[in-house]
């Protein structure tokens, strides 16, 4: 008899498992919905946010810097336009396009 119960849970966990899952793919398709891609191309020109500021007056943004690599689709490095440093790396949410 407890062999049945311990195979009987195992097979819950698998389902529990699953479902779970399922969930996590709905709520990751409800939060893109509005949501745009982004990218950026070697050379493009950004402003960079400045951590830590977010008083209504402060200045939060600083550059323009220069995207100088593309290390994956939401991580770049970027140096300050003209410059000969490594520069920085950022995420793509710490950017906008300099225009």
């Amino acid at each position: 008899m407890g062999d049945k119960f311990g195979r009987k849970i195992g097979g819950d966990g698998d389902v529990a498992a699953q479902k779970s899952k399922t969930e996590s793919m709905k709520r990751k398709e409800y939060y893109d919905v509005g949501k745009k891609k982004r990218k950026l191309c070697v050379g493009d020109k950004v402003w960079c946010r400045i951590p830590g500021r977010n008083g209504k007056l402060d200045d939060a943004w600083d550059g323009p810097y220069e995207v100088d690599r593309i290390l994956s689709d939401v991580n770049y490095r970027v140096k300050e336009v003209g410059s000969k440093k490594r520069g920085k790396t950022v995420h793509i949410n710490s950017t906008k396009k300099f225009v």
